[in-house]
């Protein structure tokens, strides 16, 4: 299965909408930036987890690009991922929804970096499996 975004032309961003159970059951599409320096899965901002009412599940010491660490509440979040629901953590932090490298592990990822351009992701390759 191959999930498709873009890069976006305001900011020259790789964007992907990923689609979130809320706590009713309802999936719920949201669009996060790939942030190939942050190795969870994904963050969300507390709006869109207070929207989505999603289960608080701990705190979470995380390094921030500047360097600097902070605690931040993480929340239990079932995503669809490559076909298939996963659940995963995501500390709720101010700003844009991200998704990172844990949540990209494995995945075939290719884009075209310029304004307006492609972004793909894919199940594994025959080439990750041979490595692995």
């Amino acid at each position: 299965m191959t999930m498709t975004g873009y890069v976006s032309a305001k900011e020259p961003e790789p964007r992907l909408t990923v689609a979130i159970l809320d706590n009713r059951g309802t999936t719920v599409p949201v669009e996060a930036v790939i942030d190939t320096g942050f190795t969870g899965y994904m963050t969300l901002p507390i709006e869109i987890v207070s929207a989505l009412g999603l289960e608080r599940t701990r705190e979470r010491m995380m390094r921030l690009a500047d360097g600097s660490a902070r605690r931040f509440r993480a929340y239990s979040a079932k995503i669809m991922w490559h076909g298939n629901m996963v659940t995963i953590s995501a500390p709720a932090m101010p700003g844009r929804p991200l998704i990172g490298m844990s949540l990209l592990l494995g995945s075939d990822v290719a884009m075209a970096v310029r304004e307006n351009g492609w972004v793909s992701i894919t199940e594994p390759s025959e080439a990750w499996r041979a490595w692995d």
